[in-house]
């Protein structure tokens, strides 16, 4: 069953619930199915996000907390009056290109 999604850049700081919104533009991941490729790549301190290969979320952190170094992370959440019944990930990698 497809899903509509959306998505979100955000940065990790650390702490629990330290998280900021980097507030990226685009139009997000857009009707989710199981045979559908998430990637992103992080040049410098842009960080895109694509879907099939197609970018869908864009965004630069020139903060001065910047990701400059660090592991990769992916998080998904349920909002208010979703489901988790048809949620999850068949694989997941990453690596240093």
């Amino acid at each position: 069953v497809p899903h509509a999604g959306a998505g979100q850049i955000m940065r990790w700081n650390g702490p629990i619930n330290s998280v900021v919104d980097l507030n990226a533009t685009g139009t997000g991941f857009q009707n989710l199915d199981d045979d559908h490729e998430l990637s992103a790549t992080i040049i410098g301190q842009t960080i895109r996000a694509y879907q099939n290969g197609v970018e869908v979320l864009t965004v630069t952190d020139n903060s001065v907390d910047k990701i400059e170094t660090g592991s990769p992370g992916l998080s998904f959440f349920v909002r208010p009056g979703g489901t988790l019944n048809a949620f999850g990930m068949k694989s997941w990698g990453a690596m240093n290109a």
